[in-house]
């Protein structure tokens, strides 16, 4: 299985340093977003830019298992959805130079920056726009032999499992190459009402999607007051050990990425992964 870290979290603005410390702290993948991570890199960057990244991860035998570049394609200002989807064009285009496949987002939601629940984000409205914009990234993608990765939340226009899968399958049905894949995060999925739940939801998704699965985002949480609060990997209620025991189980190479996890979780969290799928 593939370790991964995304690329933010570690705090590293020097691309000198960043390959090292992935590896120093025992992490042998990430989920790349150069703009998030790099100080000299803008919007996007160069090609030499993702070049040198690229050269770089591989000295050290890093996998990039997916290239962020997420942005809400319902945004209430059209602007920043154009921003957005143009910013991922060019990581389509800049994708295997990073030495990545896979360009992934989620789903976004109509109360814009914040991301979070809105009554329009269960519309058909909302489930055509995402579709539609995933059906021209993914036709773009095709044209340089990239994936497009999309990921659901309960708060967003795909919310539930069921949405995902019928979203999904509406972009797949008007693409002539399916180059769609599914990053699975059970913590994003997860509300105040469903949360007990997580391990049939867990199972569903895997048999669900099976095959369609990208890479899986590895989050804890507690569930205080009616709040699902995330916390890093083994700090919980979540039944996380049994759980990545599962993704073993469906997928040995599976790629897993450790969202969030920052400073001094980095070890722990990364401990407590380590042992539960040995």
């Amino acid at each position: 299985m593939v370790l991964s870290a995304r690329s933010q979290d570690l705090g590293v603005a020097n691309l000198d340093d960043f390959a090292k410390t992935l590896t120093d702290y025992g992490y042998n993948g990430v989920q790349l977003v150069p703009h998030k991570t790099f100080s000299d890199v803008a919007c996007f960057p160069t090609h030499r830019q993702a070049q040198s990244i690229s050269a770089q991860l591989q000295n050290f035998n890093v996998q990039v298992v997916l290239v962020g570049a997420y942005f809400n394609p319902v945004h209430p200002n059209k602007e920043k959805v154009k921003f957005g989807k143009a910013n991922f064009l060019e990581y389509i285009k800049l994708a295997r130079d990073l030495g990545g496949d896979t360009v992934g987002s989620e789903t976004g939601s109509y109360n814009g920056d914040k991301w979070t629940y809105n009554p329009l984000n269960r519309t058909p409205e909302a489930l055509k726009c995402v579709v539609d914009t995933f059906v021209e990234l993914c036709k773009s993608a095709a044209q340089y032999g990239v994936n497009v990765g999309i990921e659901g939340a309960a708060g967003h226009c795909l919310y539930n499992l069921e949405t995902l899968k019928k979203g999904y399958q509406r972009i797949v049905n008007r693409l002539e190459k399916q180059n769609l894949f599914i990053i699975f995060d059970l913590f994003n999925m997860l509300d105040s009402d469903n949360a007990k739940y997580h391990m049939t939801i867990a199972q569903c998704a895997l048999e669900l999607f099976e095959g369609k699965i990208c890479c899986f985002h590895i989050k804890d949480c507690t569930f205080k007051n009616g709040e699902v609060r995330q916390v890093r990997p083994g700090a919980g209620e979540l039944n996380l050990k049994a759980y990545l025991k599962m993704i073993k189980e469906y997928d040995k190479d599976a790629k897993l990425v450790l969202e969030g996890v920052t400073g001094s979780d980095i070890v722990p969290a990364l401990d407590f992964v380590k042992n539960a799928i040995q």
